[in-house]
């Protein structure tokens, strides 16, 4: 059995990336700036908002390089770091704009700061030295609220990479055709007594095929689905998850999925 392998053609994915990705990442850091600038919340709500802001860009990242039928994951990883870093420029143009507008600087407008990234680096500065939000009394400045933004960069950057480098790993392409394989069928099959305690990780995809069908409600199961490509009769490949339970917070079992790498090609 042969293990499918993305051909790491990049498609026209570059050109939906800075067409309509760039566009869209400059309006997500707007409403994250004037987010940020009129809620400047201390706590987990904070944290939130960044996790948000950060795997909303790398899902707009890989949904455009999915449509624009990208195969290859270093073009994924660059998308990703390149779009994160956009999404922290564009934020901090912003979030410079709105507190300007809110300080009654009036004047400065988005195409003075975009164009002067000197006067931008100058801004940054000047709020840093006397900080601009306060928390339980006190307003972070200096090297505590550099290591903040440092921590939001990061943030943002990572997330954008995380989200785009693994995007399409269970994905199958077509490439006669040029086009995504759908599922087409969806079985679930009785976990093998030596896997009933591994990771999905750990499981050999070659070593599924001729499992017997399981019990849907038992624990853990495997799913297995056949991505076959809409025109090609006979290209077509499993890809198989785990299904396993977990407790929560609160003690109650409930189920977790992990992809198993790989992809197995079906046989014509």
């Amino acid at each position: 059995m042969n293990f499918y392998q993305h051909s790491g053609k990049v498609g026209y994915s570059p050109i939906f990336l800075l067409a309509a990705g760039i566009p869209l990442m400059v309006v997500l850091s707007c409403i994250y700036a004037y987010i940020t600038d009129y809620n400047p919340i201390a706590g987990y709500l904070t944290f939130l908002i960044l996790a948000g802001y950060a795997l909303a860009n790398g899902y707009l990242i890989s949904t455009l390089a999915r449509y624009g039928k990208c195969r290859s994951k270093t073009l994924l990883i660059a998308a990703g770091v390149v779009g994160g870093l956009i999404s922290v420029y564009f934020s901090w143009l912003f979030f410079i704009y709105v507190l300007s507008h809110r300080a009654g600087y009036d004047d400065v407008g988005i195409l003075d700061i975009l164009v002067n990234p000197s006067e931008m680096w100058e801004a940054i500065k000047s709020i840093n030295e006397s900080g601009w939000f306060t928390i339980k009394g006190s307003t972070p400045s200096g090297i505590v609220l550099w290591i903040f933004w440092g921590i939001e960069a990061l943030s943002i950057v990572v997330g954008a990479v995380f989200m785009t480098a693994f995007s399409i790993d269970d994905e199958m392409f077509c490439e006669k055709c040029n086009a995504w394989c759908n599922v087409a069928e969806t079985k679930y099959l009785k976990t093998p007594e030596k896997f009933t305690n591994s990771k999905a990780r750990n499981i050999n995809p070659t070593m599924l095929a001729d499992l017997e069908t399981g019990d849907l409600a038992a624990r853990p199961i495997i799913k297995s689905e056949l991505l076959k490509c809409g025109s090609c009769i006979n290209y077509s490949g499993w890809r198989y998850k785990l299904i396993s339970s977990e407790a929560d917070k609160k003690g109650d079992e409930k189920d977790k999925l992990e992809s198993i790498p790989g992809i197995v090609m079906a046989l014509g």
